[in-house]
């Protein structure tokens, strides 16, 4: 998470929804941004989720605020891969 996004939900009050994506049938490109490609003709199955809004306080410190949004990405991003 950079350190923009935390600063902004601090400085709005604007929370941040995590959401996530995943695929069942599903090619996971060798890119460094591990791209996700997912497999025509297999009638695929995609779920998406969002999570609770993860608000962040004025006076938080930064790096515990992303840390606490990067926590409610991953969870979200678990349960969206569970889920097929």
């Amino acid at each position: 998470v950079k350190k923009g996004l935390t600063f902004l939900a601090m400085k709005t009050g604007s929370p941040i929804v995590p959401l996530a994506a995943d695929v069942k049938n599903k090619k996971i490109l060798k890119s460094w941004d591990r791209f996700l490609l997912p497999l025509p003709f297999f009638f695929n199955r995609m779920k998406v989720l969002s999570g609770k809004p993860v608000y962040i306080k004025k006076d938080e410190n930064i790096d515990e605020a992303g840390n606490k949004i990067r926590r409610a990405l991953n969870d979200i991003s678990v349960r969206a891969g569970n889920l097929l």
